[in-house]
């Protein structure tokens, strides 16, 4: 046994050591780690959406991809109620002729009568000529008889339309069927005495998709072809641009003569799908 006063020191040690354990313990939980708890991680935020791809601009002078001009009508009223009058062949005028091949468009600057069908609606050669040459005088109609006339050996996908000025001279023989002439009563022997023959054309079945106004003029001899008709210039009209139909409008068979004032608009979208 420990006498009193080492006990009393002992006790103090002891007494001591048990609030340094208690310091010590407290010291351990309390003290501060020096970083800030960790906060949870925000919601991922969701991707923005791609735009749609942006439409290449269609190129300049060319209507956009999926869109088509229309042809427009006169804006004369008075064209518009009024029937077709048909030159005569007598007086100075515009006749136009079509063909599906450009390299023969070319060669038809300066029509040779000996390089034409022996025989046609107005003329046979066994009636003592060398050909016919064969105009009308409408653009359209021309464009529609190289596009969409029946028996041709392949499908047309462009009409070659040459202008002609037709200057008669004073002793022209012409010899004029009626608008009323039916295709029965139209012959091919009035090129033996006649230098120039016109008549309307229209032959059912043969020509079911061309307009009802069509009108013709043959000219049989070489003299009036070299001396009187003059080539003017070319038009490239693709085939999808061409109405197809018997019914095809007066009005725009008359926009299609030479001496319309919408004939040079016309012509235009004719050949582009568009108005310039």
């Amino acid at each position: 046994m420990l006498p009193t006063r080492s006990r009393s020191v002992v006790f103090k040690f002891l007494l001591a050591g048990l609030l340094a354990l208690l310091v010590a313990s407290y010291s351990v939980d309390a003290a501060p780690t020096g970083k800030a708890p960790a906060k949870a991680a925000p919601p991922p935020k969701a991707a923005p959406k791609a735009a749609p791809p942006s439409k290449a601009p269609a190129p300049a002078g060319k209507p956009p991809a999926g869109k088509k001009c229309l042809l427009k009508t006169s804006k004369n009223p008075l064209r518009k109620r009024a029937g077709v009058s048909h030159p005569d062949g007598k007086s100075p005028v515009v006749l136009f002729h079509g063909t599906s091949s450009q390299a023969f468009a070319d060669s038809l600057k300066n029509p040779d009568l000996t390089k034409t069908h022996i025989t046609g609606d107005l003329h046979s050669n066994s009636h003592g000529v060398c050909g016919g040459f064969y105009l009308t005088d409408s653009l359209i109609a021309a464009a529609q008889f190289v596009c969409h006339r029946e028996g041709a050996a392949t499908v047309p996908t462009t009409a070659y339309v040459l202008s002609y000025q037709w200057t008669p001279p004073t002793n022209l023989k012409l010899y004029s069927y009626p608008d009323t002439a039916k295709y029965t009563e139209i012959k091919d022997d009035q090129c033996k005495t006649h230098g120039m023959i016109t008549a309307p054309m229209h032959v059912p079945f043969t020509d079911k998709h061309l307009t009802t106004d069509f009108r013709q003029y043959a000219i049989v001899q070489q003299s009036l072809l070299t001396g009187n008709l003059k080539y003017l210039k070319t038009y490239t009209i693709p085939c999808a641009n061409v109405y197809k139909g018997a019914d095809l409008p007066s009005e725009q068979y008359v926009m299609g003569q030479a001496s319309s004032a919408d004939f040079a608009t016309y012509a235009q979208q004719l050949q582009t799908g568009c108005s310039s």
